[in-house]
């Protein structure tokens, strides 16, 4: 097998452009194509030790109400990404003061550390920032009532609905699905006790 990446925000249309396989996000599913989970990515509201020592730091997500919040935009369709959260079992989106909105997560992250405000990173971008000392995490304390889980973003490989689908497909797909089980850049960040 080869294979032929592209690497590209805008939208993908299977068909035309002769893909075989998109890597999507939840919510760039597109009616009409098939998709397979391959990842539940821990996602981190974090910010720079700076931003923190100048603003404070938000003990709750309704806080971010009250601080300068990075979002991501959707380059596909312009949407932000909403930030949801879980408490107690029910799914939120807290308010947030957004003061940069930007398409590209890498650059959320460097605006981040460079102490623009609170933002929401994949852990596949956040861990090792938070492991250098560049980034805190915020809301880790998940036991007990009132506690707060960040809602993973889905990550799906996505191929034209089809009955038979092609054993070049379905093998790069669950070989993708095997690469990343258990894949320690997409792990949770461990809780820390006080």
């Amino acid at each position: 097998m080869s294979v032929d990446l592209c690497l590209t925000d805008d939208a993908v249309d299977h068909v035309q452009d002769g893909v075989d396989v998109s890597i999507r996000f939840r919510h760039q599913l597109s009616p009409g194509l098939a998709a397979r989970l391959l990842a539940d990515v821990p996602m981190v509201f974090c910010a720079a030790p700076a931003y923190l020592a100048r603003a404070g730091r938000p003990s709750r997500p309704e806080d971010l109400a009250d601080h300068d919040c990075l979002v991501f935009r959707v380059p596909q369709d312009g949407l932000v990404l909403r930030w949801g959260v879980v408490r107690d079992g029910v799914r939120f989106e807290p308010d947030v003061r957004r003061s940069l909105t930007c398409n590209d997560v890498g650059a959320l992250a460097m605006m981040a550390v460079a102490g623009g405000g609170v933002t929401r990173l994949a852990s596949f971008l956040a861990n090792d920032l938070i492991a250098d000392g560049l980034l805190e995490p915020l809301f880790l304390d998940n036991e007990g009532p009132g506690s707060v889980t960040v809602e993973p973003l889905e990550f799906y490989a996505c191929y034209q609905d089809r009955r038979d689908v092609p054993l070049k497909v379905r093998r790069f797909i669950d070989d993708l699905v095997a690469g990343l089980a258990g894949h320690p850049k997409l792990q949770a960040l461990p809780v820390r006790r006080a």
